[in-house]
């Protein structure tokens, strides 16, 4: 072929590299002694460099959607830790027609179980939407991969259900005379 210089040899061999690289290097010494024979690299560390890139942006990509989901429980604890002071009254009466405390951390768990399917269902739509557009870049995952939208799913009720532990405490302390007497 006209104007073609190769620059890598590629050899497929089970043996270890330490072992065939002097052997290689006098084949290519006794074909052309003007050949360089420098930089050995294993097919891992050649398929390493090319996708070191990708690699970053999906480090970067992934450390995101951790900070992500952290303040999505941080928002989650706000507005129930809100909702419970708000509803400090309501609660102290409840409390003093009787009701439990389990009934108490069912109320506001429940509603950070609303709060978090509220954004879960519009949140897998989008993502199947964007995973969709993202097929070119998704390697060995389809764009509507069970498993990867069921573990997302599982996170996100984790994380609404571990911020509403505190303010479902803080709702069954409410103490039912001082809340009455509030207002």
């Amino acid at each position: 072929m006209p104007y073609y210089w190769p620059k890598d040899l590629a050899i497929k061999t089970s043996e270890g590299t330490a072992t065939l690289l002097p052997a290689l290097r006098r084949i290519i010494k006794a074909a052309d002694g003007e050949q360089p024979a420098s930089d050995p690299l294993t097919m891992t560390e050649v398929v390493g460099e090319q996708t070191a890139p990708r690699a970053i942006q999906l480090r970067v990509l992934a450390a995101l959607a951790v900070i992500a989901l952290l303040l999505a429980g941080v928002g989650i604890h706000g507005l129930l830790w809100f909702m419970v002071s708000q509803r400090a009254r309501e609660i102290g009466v409840r409390m003093a027609l009787g009701a439990r405390a389990g009934s108490v951390v069912r109320l506001v768990v429940g509603q950070a179980a609303w709060l978090a399917v509220a954004g879960i269902v519009p949140g897998l739509a989008l993502a199947y939407l964007a995973t969709t557009g993202m097929r070119a870049v998704l390697f060995g995952v389809p764009p509507a991969d069970f498993l990867t939208f069921a573990v997302v799913v599982g996170l996100c009720l984790a994380m609404a259900l571990a911020g509403s532990l505190i303010p479902a405490l803080r709702a069954v302390r409410v103490d039912p005379i001082t809340a009455i007497k509030a207002d």
